[in-house]
């Protein structure tokens, strides 16, 4: 059609549009595995049916009654191919149908070639990727069952189809003696491949939970190209982007590893931070509300340096383990100790308890001027916490997903790639989680160019900054959240006048709740 337009002068202009992307699927992280659990006469019972497997007392043996066609050619033309794809595809044959369920099992094991290109010769890749292609195709391909198990099993290990019994060799599958002697045969070499490690299973469901919603997968060069030879034929990089062994996302987006130990926070191209700022992010980020509304106080009852026991008679502290172990642990108390006496509790200044459970209303006056003083100023600091929280995510989903325009010039072809990729939709855009979880990537700069092959190295140290940032301000927007609940629970208790409430119960609340906010 193309061509035609081209040559022909009354159907010009002729606009190409970029094709739509297809839906997305996780049938294919499904492990079917059911024809490894069942039992043999599971599988005889799909495929013979009652009629063959119960004798009534009085009726002749039915090993020697005919059995479920199988297919009576021995190669498929592109013509039967086609028409076999369109009957499936139409509803013609069902899975649960035996002569149906031969057919693909037949293709699968090449007991019946499929010719697809121009040549004489099958292409085994070909009629392979054709079979999966017709499984898919089929009715009730995706509902539970023994025999659909097994063609399942073959769609993604395509070097165990060519191993497993035919049902053309060494004589046609003809009787019902015959069928299931086959089928025992099929049962056992699943099994062998199985406890032999040779059975190769679809990606995990996670490898797809990583994704966004909606999906947008990466496409590889491989699927620009045609097919390996100039034959023609079924490419099935094209058709299936999980196959065989390398049944995994296309180049699926991810981190390199999570092992980073340290990471470097300073001033980038995208924040700019005051050494102030840093400090009070990295040890403690309520710093503005400790100094004004926290005292601290040493411990009232110092921690001692000795053990509390003695065992330097025993007898088998003369062994050198036991003297060393023994060592070791009044070196360890003694660090203990002085750890715990250099502790400063926090306290809320003025905050007596006492004196307002007694009833001194100066005093609860005093607490809930401070208070809610302390409560204005978390509220501030949590609004404006949020509103650089989501400034800095817009700039960072900003940053990492900038394109050069439509005019600019690319010379890179992997560069040249990705931008035609992300602007047809068939390009994966990063998202908060992944973006996050490059925090504790080894390879940030390597993570990146996956990302946006267009990021700089200086750019991505900005970028790792400003999320560095966004995250400890995160972090102090939560601690903020707990501070402001505590402090509503003791403005609460205060102006609680109930006299249901006794003086102890009372202290012990406000204890508690003075506690609670101290140390958040």
């Amino acid at each position: 059609r193309y061509l035609a337009a081209v040559r022909d002068p009354t159907l010009r202009p002729l606009y190409l549009a970029l094709p739509t992307r297809p839906e997305e699927t996780k049938w294919q992280t499904h492990v079917d595995e059911n024809a490894l659990v069942c039992s043999l006469y599971d599988i005889l019972f799909e495929v013979l049916g009652a009629e063959h497997l119960y004798r009534r007392e009085g009726e002749e043996d039915t090993d020697n009654a005919p059995g479920p066609e199988i297919p009576l050619m021995r190669r498929l033309s592109l013509p039967l191919a086609m028409e076999e794809g369109s009957k499936l595809l139409l509803g013609g044959a069902s899975i649960r149908d035996a002569s149906t369920w031969a057919l693909l099992y037949s293709i699968f094991t090449r007991s019946l070639a499929v010719r697809l290109g121009r040549t004489k010769d099958v292409n085994p890749q070909h009629q392979h990727t054709f079979g999966v292609m017709l499984l898919h195709l089929t009715q009730a391909s995706r509902f539970p069952g023994y025999l659909v198990s097994i063609l399942h099993i073959l769609a993604v290990n395509p070097d165990l189809s060519t191993t497993l019994p035919q049902l053309t060799k060494p004589k046609k599958v003809r009787l019902v003696k015959q069928w299931k002697a086959k089928l025992a045969q099929l049962q056992k070499s699943l099994h062998d491949a199985a406890y032999g490690y040779q059975l190769t299973w679809p990606p995990h469901p996670k490898d797809f939970y990583e994704l966004p919603c909606p999906i947008m997968c990466e496409v590889e060069s491989s699927m620009f190209q045609l097919p390996p030879a100039d034959t023609g034929g079924l490419n099935p990089r094209l058709i299936f982007g999980l196959q065989g062994s390398d049944a995994t996302v296309t180049r699926r987006p991810a981190v390199s590893g999570l092992g980073c130990s340290q990471r470097t926070f300073g001033a980038g191209a995208y924040c700019s931070l005051s050494d102030a700022d840093i400090s009070a992010l990295a040890s403690r980020p309520l710093s503005d509300v400790v100094d004004k509304f926290l005292g601290f106080e040493g411990r009232a009852e110092k921690v001692g340096d000795s053990l509390p026991f003695d065992l330097s008679q025993h007898p088998s502290m003369a062994h050198g383990v036991a003297k060393g172990m023994m060592q070791r642990l009044i070196k360890e108390m003694a660090q203990y100790a002085e750890m715990k006496n250099s502790e400063e509790n926090p306290f809320i200044l003025e905050f007596d308890v006492d004196s307002i459970v007694e009833g001194k209303a100066e005093k609860q006056e005093a607490a809930v001027r401070q208070l809610m003083e302390l409560k204005q100023m978390l509220q501030k600091m949590k609004a404006a916490d949020e509103a650089l929280i989501t400034e800095l995510i817009e700039k960072l989903f900003e940053a990492v997903g900038n394109l050069p325009g439509a005019r600019e010039a690319v010379g890179d072809p992997d560069q040249l790639r990705f931008w035609l990729l992300r602007q047809a939709e068939h390009e994966t855009c990063m998202w908060f989680e992944l973006l996050s979880r490059s925090l504790l990537s080894p390879k940030t700069l390597t993570d990146f160019h996956r990302f946006n092959p267009f990021l700089k190295e200086a750019e991505v140290e900005g970028i790792m900054s400003m999320l560095t940032q966004m995250m400890l301000v995160t972090s102090r927007r939560l601690q903020a959240g707990r501070a402001l609940d505590n402090c509503r629970e003791i403005l609460k208790l205060l102006n609680d006048t109930s006299s249901d409430r006794s003086a102890a119960a009372r202290r012990a609340g406000l204890l508690e709740k003075g506690s609670l906010l101290a140390s958040s």
